[in-house]
């Protein structure tokens, strides 16, 4: 990555083609460096090098090298720039257009940057040539994805596009992983099923059954570094070959290995001479000819068929996914063409050229044992089942394409960790994945979308445990002491309904990308941050969440950190309750896909099943006095 002093974008065409420039660069910024040229760059967008010391985490970025998951150009979460805005439009016509379109950040017309962009003061302003020069700041506080910037009268493909990305220096990596891991999860559920389909890979008959959204990112687990590719490298490094045996009539003057056997039933194909000084060992003959006996290692086994095979069904799938998807899924189009560019370097290698058509392969101890196939069968099988379940949750953003931003995947990551985390916790349960798979006409659909709830039953010993995905808390008319007690509607990300013989109790999860676990412990103590460098909202939510959902025992955040400690603030000052339960209370727990999962994971189900403990035992709770140290 290469760190920005600034960024120059022209638009191209607007009122009396008149061209208006958006110049953006970081807060306070005392010197621009020199222009850097990157050819893939667009020409109406203008780079300057930041020849300051360097952040550890760069404000303002351009990649090196072309992204298949992000866009060239970077800005950061919860940090501020300036920009200026020249448009050929005078002072009093934009304060005037403000007023009509009740648009506070006119010229700029992108309704949906109101809450992140902030113009300064008209005062500020300056015409000069027939143009009018606007100052202003934009902080996209926790948003994070593609953000755009267009103008009034601007033509729809004059589009000033960037990504907002985290200020963690791992989010790369992060989304990657967390790609992998959800594409694993399609795996496991359609295997949790009683009767899973079956899909034999065939490119024209995929296209019409799947979404390009749960092929993408199948795509991208089969082809990642460590699974396809590394199996088809050790299978060209050492390939399955079988012995060839034949028998070639040759002339007798070098014999080489002499066929005995076909020697002996063939005899009378060779050429003979009479009358020779060996005429004694074959009744007055002598052989002029012999069979010669070839052994030859041949690639063209079964097996080897079977991989030259998928790889040209992978071909063919990369190939119509690029024809049909459309032009705005910039970054998809990108890992498309390089995966096939990778498919076919595989496919040009010369023992390819020595294989025939695939026809068809039966139990195979090849695929079973040997390295490389083993693997590879594997990695196909992998991607033959996940495409198998249809989801929306990966599907694209309608406005800007490509894949949803790392903090919405993440949201449902982490609802199945807690599934999961319930499965090896529940004794007596319906633990099939069924209750949110729903069958259809072509297949299965994984029914777990935002704003619709989704709920899974579990036992726990003697009382009901209910896990609902984006369930609303509102107002209820009901004896029961649930939903909320105003009129505001509430949605945490996770939710789970414990009922025992005494009382229902709930626990929210809220999944936080961006949360930092030090920042949240110093913000619970009173301690002074940083401003700008942590979102108080998070916390304030799980406030919110905890007082205002009736019935409501614990609010907890998960954020993606490598610290294995969770945050826990039980809400009773005796350290003796604090000693014997963990409720209520609120807190945070770490979960990031990689090394360090494990073990919080193992933290997170020791929570969960301490808690179900706790609620088991059906003591009356009492909302400031907590669990009354006595039976019902």
């Amino acid at each position: 990555m290469i760190s920005l002093s600034k960024v120059n974008y022209e638009f191209s065409k607007n009122i009396i083609s008149k061209r208006s420039t958006f110049s953006l660069f970081p807060k306070n910024l005392e010197t621009i460096g020199p222009e850097v040229i990157i050819s893939r760059i667009t020409a109406n967008m203008k780079l300057y090098l930041n020849i300051t010391s360097s952040p550890s985490v760069p404000n303002l970025i351009v990649r090196k090298d072309r992204s298949d998951l992000f866009r060239d150009l970077c800005l950061r979460e919860q940090t501020e720039y300036d920009f200026i805005l020249s448009v050929p439009i005078s002072k009093s016509s934009i304060k005037q257009q403000q007023i009509l379109t009740k648009n506070p950040i006119y010229p700029i017309t992108n309704l949906k940057l109101q809450n992140y962009i902030t113009l300064n003061n008209s005062d500020t302003w300056y015409e000069t040539e027939g143009f009018t020069f606007l100052s202003g700041r934009i902080n996209y506080k926790n948003f994070i994805g593609i953000s755009s910037i267009y103008l009034d009268n601007v033509l729809s493909a004059d589009i000033f596009e960037f990504e907002v990305v985290s200020n963690k220096l791992s989010y790369e990596s992060d989304f990657k992983e967390l790609l992998n891991d959800l594409a694993n999860i399609h795996i496991e559920l359609i295997l949790s099923l009683d009767n899973p389909t079956e899909i034999i890979l065939d490119s024209d008959s995929l296209l019409k059954d799947t979404s390009f959204q749960v092929i993408n990112l199948q795509l991208r687990k089969l082809l990642s570094e460590n699974n396809l590719p590394l199996a088809i490298q050790t299978i060209l490094s050492n390939p399955h070959s079988r012995l060839s045996y034949e028998s070639q009539i040759e002339e007798l003057n070098f014999p080489g290995v002499i066929d005995l056997t076909e020697f002996g039933i063939n005899a009378l194909k060779l050429k003979w001479k009479k009358k020779d000084s060996y005429t004694e060992k074959f009744r007055g003959f002598r052989p002029l000819e012999y069979f010669k006996e070839e052994i030859e290692h041949s690639v063209n086994t079964k097996e080897n068929q079977y991989i030259k095979f998928s790889l040209e069904e992978l071909e063919k799938l990369i190939q119509n996914l690029l024809f049909n998807i459309p032009q705005k899924y910039f970054n998809s189009k990108i890992f498309l063409t390089n995966s096939l560019t990778l498919i076919q370097e595989y496919l040009q290698e010369p023992i390819f050229k020595q294989i025939g058509k695939f026809t068809n392969i039966h139990n195979s101890m090849v695929f079973q044992k040997r390295s490389g196939y083993k693997e590879f069968i594997q990695a196909m099988q992998s991607f033959e089942l996940g495409i198998q379940l249809k989801s929306n949750i990966f599907e694209f953003d309608n406005i800007n394409g490509d894949l949803r931003p790392v903090s919405e995947l993440y949201e449902y990551w982490c609802f199945f960790q807690i599934y999961y985390s319930l499965k090896t916790i529940c004794t007596c349960s319906t633990l099939s994945a069924s209750r949110f798979v729903v069958k259809t006409e072509k297949g299965y659909k994984l029914n777990l979308e935002k704003n619709k709830q989704s709920n899974v039953l579990f036992n726990y010993k003697d009382i009901e445990v209910e896990l609902f995905y984006n369930r609303n808390f509102k107002q209820e008319k009901s004896e029961l002491w649930e939903g909320t007690y105003d009129n505001s509607l509430y949605h945490p990300d996770i939710s789970l309904r414990i009922k025992n013989q005494v009382q229902s109790h709930w626990i929210h999860f809220d999944s936080k990308f961006k949360l930092d676990k030090n920042k949240l412990e110093k913000m619970i103590k009173g301690e002074s941050i940083q401003e700008g460098s942590y979102s108080k909202n998070d916390i304030h939510t799980a406030h919110a969440y905890r007082d205002a959902i009736l019935g409501t025992r614990g609010v907890y955040i998960l954020y993606p950190d490598t610290f294995n400690e969770a945050s826990l603030f039980v809400r009773q000052p005796d350290k003796n309750y604090s000693n014997n339960f963990s409720l209520p209370s609120i807190g945070a727990f770490p979960l990031k896909p990689g090394e360090s999962f494990v073990e919080q994971k193992e933290k997170l189900t020791i929570f969960l099943k301490n808690t179900l403990d706790i609620l088991s035992q059906n003591y009356i709770y009492r909302e400031e006095l907590g669990f009354c140290m006595r039976n019902y």
